[in-house]
Parts: structure tokens; sequence; C-alpha cells
């Protein structure tokens, strides 16, 4: 459907998951009903909503192979699109993975675990892809780096894209977890 209504919820493509940002063409909500009866499996509210990070199944461009944004939206989504969340104990690293995530940092990683992306080949991510990268340690990120890192998404959510300076200064903070 093309607009809201009670039992609708909105439906992202993988398309529409961009660097640290959630968008889908002007013009162009998608609205699906989502109740018994209405789809073949009606998804728990654990998966579409609250605190999680999407990535785009399909790789991007080098230097930023993976693309992930951070969100808090209420929506469903196609196969293209995998969400996670950090384990219990662990959700103080939202803004440290969605950085990782997106830095030229990560893409050095997976072009270290995946023979496809490694080699320039049409790469598709799994959760299983993302579960073998690297993420920084928790035990060594001082609560400075989470402050850090906190500022560094507030201003990238704000912003509609980021330029390569932006760029640099995410490569840079990562390197700096490792």
């Amino acid at each position: 459907h093309k607009e809201k209504a009670d039992d609708r919820v909105m439906q992202i493509y993988g398309s529409d998951v961009k660097p640290f940002l959630i968008q889908l063409e002007e013009n162009d909500e998608r609205w699906v009903e989502h109740t018994e009866g209405a789809v073949a499996e009606v998804i728990p509210k654990e998966f579409t909503e609250g605190r999680r990070i999407m990535i785009r199944e399909i790789a991007g461009t080098s230097p930023r192979l993976i693309i992930a944004a951070q969100t808090e939206l209420e929506f469903v989504h196609d196969p293209g699109v995998i969400m996670l969340r950090p384990n219990e104990g662990y959700e103080q690293m939202y803004d440290i993975i969605e950085l990782y995530l997106n830095s030229s940092v990560c893409e050095n990683h997976v072009k270290y675990y995946s023979a496809k992306a490694g080699k320039g080949l049409f790469a598709k991510f799994t959760l299983g892809d993302i579960r073998l990268l690297p993420l920084p340690k928790l035990e060594k990120i001082t609560p400075e780096m989470f402050e850090e890192a906190s500022r560094i998404v507030d201003n990238l959510h704000s912003a509609k894209e980021y330029p390569d300076a932006q760029c640099k200064q995410i490569d840079a903070f990562v390197e700096t977890l490792y």
C-alpha cells in the first residue's frame, strides 16, 4: 500500500539502507498489512521495532563494502536486509558497531573473510559473514571512546550524507579501537 493505516507497518528494501540512515526514495513509502491472516507469518516485534542495526545484504563499493544504519523505526524488511542487535550486556556498542561497519577498516576485514568481496566479485552478505568480523573488544573501549563514537554518530544521523572528511574521521576513529 502507498498509504499508512491501522495494522499497516512500513516496509523497507535493502536499497533503503544507506550509511547511517534508513531512507526511502521520495514518495516511495510502502505499507504492508502485518496481521494474522493478512500475511503468511507475523514477524515478532523484537525484529520490527526497537533499537537495531540494519545492514544491506548486497555489498557496496570500495571503500565501504558494508552499508549499515542504526534505527529505532518500526518496519518490516525484505531479505535484502540483515538485522542485528548486540548481545545482552553489549548494548552500549551500537554506535561503535555502526561506525565500524561503515568504515574502511571493516572493508579490509571483509576482504579477508569473504573470497568474493576480496576478488571484487558480486558479493552478498549473510548474518554468518557478519558474525566473522572482528568487532572491537568491549573491554578495550574507554568511556571517552564511547562518548566520541556517540558524538560522531549523532552528527552523521543528523546529516543526509557524509563527505570524504567525515569518512576519514570515521576511519581514524575506528583505527583507534584496535
